[in-house]
Parts: C-alpha cells; sequence; structure tokens
C-alpha cells in the first residue's frame, strides 16, 4: 500500500517475506512517485527481520536514493491512517523536503554522561542552536536515558521542537534497534535536525484529565517520591484514594497515573499543564512512592484519571488548531507517534484515522512506542499515554513571509 500527497512524500508497508529483488523493486517504485528528490527517510522495522535489517537498510539507501535513513524497530506500525498492532511488517516513508538541510547523528550513552555534554552534542551533530529548526528522535531505552538525555540536550537547542518516541522490540531479552543510514545499533539515540527552509510543527495531547487537587512534592529523589505536603507519600496516596467515587478508584486501579505540572507559575492548572507518569511501584513501610519518571521537590503533583473520550476530543481540538495554522502553508507529510497505553489500555486506536480525518489525505509514518517526546511550553520532554505529531512544513507562506513555529 502507497500513500501520498502532492508528489512530496510518500508511504508504504512491506508485510512479505525478505526477498532483496522484490523489495527493491518495490522501493524503487515509490521512489518514481515522488515529485522531486528524496531529502529525509524513516525506516520502522518489527523484530521478525532484526537478522536481515543491515540489508533492508542498504537496498532503501540505494534504490530509494536516499541521503539520509533514520529509524528503529517497533512491533506496531502507524501508516497513513492506520495503526497495525503488533504486526510482522515494515514501514518506509521518503519525503521530499525543498531547501531543507538535514543532518543525523547517533548519540551515545557515553555522551550525556560527559560533564561538557552540549559541545558534544555540537560536535556529534555538526549542529548548533541557530543551525535547526527541529528534531526528531529514536531512543533505545535500556542503555540509555532518555530523561537525562533530555534535560542535556535542552540546554543545548533551548527552544527547538523534538519530537520522537522510545523505540520497541523484543522486550523479553531486551533486544532493540536503532538504525542511522546503514547501521545498526543496538544502544543509544538517532536524532535527526530538520533544516533550511523546512520547519517542523508539532503537537503533543495527553490521555488522563485531572482528578482533585494539586499538591506539592516536599521531598524526592529522581523518580522515588518521599513525601507530599511534608506526609509520607504513600499516606498522601491513600487518602486520596479514600477520596475518590467507586468508579474512579476502579479507573485509577486499572492506570494509576500522576501528573506533574510543567510550569509552576501558573495560577490554574488545566488538562495538559502536567507530564503524566505511571504509578510503578511504592513501600508501605519506608512511605514512598516511585513513578515512571524525575521529579523534585517543590513540583506540583495531581493523580490524573485515565480517560478516552477526553484523550479522543483533546486530540481532536489539537488537530483542529492545528490546521488552522497551517493556512497558506505547504505541508510535506509528518511523522506519528503514539502511546502504546493509549491504544491497549484505553482503546483509542484511531489516532492516525483522526489525523486524516481532521487534516485532510497526509502521508503519515510511525510506530506505538513505551514513551514520546515533544515539547510543551518550548520546552522538551518525554511524555507517557501521549501522542505526539510532527509535520514537515514550509517556512515561508504563499507571500514568502517567514513563519513563526
Amino acid at each position: 500500500m502507497i500513500q501520498m500527497i502532492n508528489g512530496k512524500s510518500i508511504v508504504a508497508r512491506w508485510h512479505g517475506e525478505f526477498d532483496e529483488d522484490s523489495i527493491a523493486k518495490w522501493v524503487s517504485n515509490m521512489r518514481k512517485e515522488l515529485r522531486g528528490s528524496v531529502s529525509l527517510g524513516f525506516v520502522f522495522i518489527s523484530p521478525k527481520y532484526f537478522d536481515v535489517a543491515p540489508a533492508i537498510l542498504d537496498i532503501i539507501r540505494i534504490y530509494g536514493n536516499v541521503p539520509v535513513l533514520a529509524g528503529c524497530s517497533c512491533c506496531s506500525n502507524i501508516v497513513y491512517g492506520e495503526e497495525n498492532e503488533n504486526d510482522e511488517s515494515f514501514v518506509v516513508a521518503l519525503y521530499s523536503l525543498p531547501g531543507s538541510e538535514i543532518k543525523a547523528a547517533h548519540i551515545t550513552p557515553d555522551d550525556i554522561s560527559s560533564t561538557d555534554s552540549s559541545d558534544i552534542f555540537y560536535r556529534k551533530t555538526g549542529v548548533r542552536r541557530n543551525g535547526t529548526n527541529g528534531w526528531i528522535a529514536f531512543n533505545e531505552p535500556y542503555n540509555f536515558d532518555g530523561e537525562t538525555w533530555l534535560q542535556k540536550w535542552n540546554q543545548s537547542y533551548p527552544g527547538i521542537p523534538l519530537i520522537g518516541a522510545i523505540a520497541d522490540g523484543y522486550r523479553e531479552n531486551e533486544e532493540i534497534k536503532i538504525f542511522l543510514n546503514g547501521q545498526v545499533f543496538n544502544e543509544g539515540c538517532v536524532v535527526v535536525s530538520i533544516g533550511g527552509r523546512i520547519g517542523l510543527k508539532t503537537i503533543v495531547s495527553q490521555s488522563a484529565k485531572p482528578l482533585g487537587e494539586t499538591w506539592t512534592i516536599t521531598r524526592a529523589d529522581h523518580n522515588v517520591i518521599y513525601e507530599v505536603a511534608n506526609m509520607p507519600a504513600i499516606e498522601w496516596l491513600g487518602m486520596i484514594y479514600s477520596k475518590l467515587s467507586k468508579n474512579e478508584r476502579k479507573k485509577l486501579i486499572e492506570n494509576f497515573l500522576v501528573g506533574l505540572a510543567v510550569n509552576e507559575y501558573k495560577e490554574k492548572f488545566e488538562a495538559g499543564d502536567f507530564l503524566i507518569r505511571g504509578l510503578i511501584g511504592g513501600d508501605p513501610n519506608g512511605g514512598f512512592i516511585e513513578i515512571s519518571g524525575f521529579t523534585r521537590a517543590g513540583q506540583s503533583i495531581q493523580v490524573q484519571q485515565p480517560d478516552p473520550l477526553y484523550a479522543t476530543k483533546a486530540f481532536e481540538n489539537a488537530l483542529v488548531a492545528l490546521k488552522r495554522s497551517l493556512k497558506e502553508v505547504e505541508v510535506y507529510g509528518g511523522c506519528l507517534f503514539c502511546s502504546k497505553g493509549r491504544s491497549y489500555s484505553l482503546y483509542i486506536d484511531y489516532d492516525a484515522e483522526k489525523v486524516q480525518e481532521v487534516l485532510g489525505p497526509t502521508p503519515i509514518a510511525g510506530f506505538l512506542s513505551n514513551g514520546e517526546f515533544g515539547p510543551v511550553n518550548k520546552n522538551n520532554y518525554l511524555h507517557y499515554y501521549s501522542a505526539v505529531l510532527g509535520l514537515f512544513v514550509s517556512k515561508y507562506d504563499v507571500s514568502g513571509d517567514v513563519k513563526e513555529f
């Protein structure tokens, strides 16, 4: 299946056995459908093809004439308006981005442990903060601390949007791959810079709404919360739980989430003002709880209720606002990364379809992940239970004026 718009981008899914000649012809046909040279390619590969992944990368690069190819492994992919769960296939997306400047690099675990990571990022990527309009990243989770990396990355590239997701694969033996050009890596992060005359327009939409009031964390270390409002965190959690209705308790037991405020200076917090984190453990004797992300003393916290109706409406509203902002701007396709939690826990398996419904036919490639990267208030964060969309757009409108993103 091949989907395209105005010949600027094309997305396809291969779900057969590996056959070099057939895949070469398939990629070559994709390339012929484009109007203009290929600027960038993405590939998302099922673990079924791990043994032949290097050959697949070479075929795409050669027969697609792809100068920069990046991607990762995944178990569930997104193609145009379809979300293919637990699908043994691989997806290829080719983009023709006129006037773009595309650069890519592999960031290693050693890079983020450096005392001068900013300089290392500049050296590894060849991109200074004023040389890019946005980034796309694919992260291997077992050996590479994505949240620590992102904190340092934001210092190097302040105000520059970054989207992407945590790769997926064989989790039982922690085998996950990331790809850059012809290379297959078992650890680290692949980053792609979108520069020149092409910008990156993004939205981040969450799957939970605030429940109850906001509290202040008074003692924490990394992802462990010891005290909230000067009481043991486990005691605070029990107090919150006791005040909930039977229906609210049932929903929280299935997916117990908390929200960490992004901006402490807001007078009133609303949905979308929090980073959603899962509750992953606790100790009644020690009085602490553990969440799936870093926090700190002084940060506001609020219990979040997973809600498919809210999640659907929030994503639709974000898409409508995005569409309004795209008037007189050419769109060259994009990528979509959705949390597995949205699909598997909340049964929201139509985010990709909703993109097509609201924006119209738009070539989209991506996958379902266990964590997504995206900007909020000009800072980039690791999200959970979210949908993150990025569109490649012209930096200039039809009159030739620069568009602000």
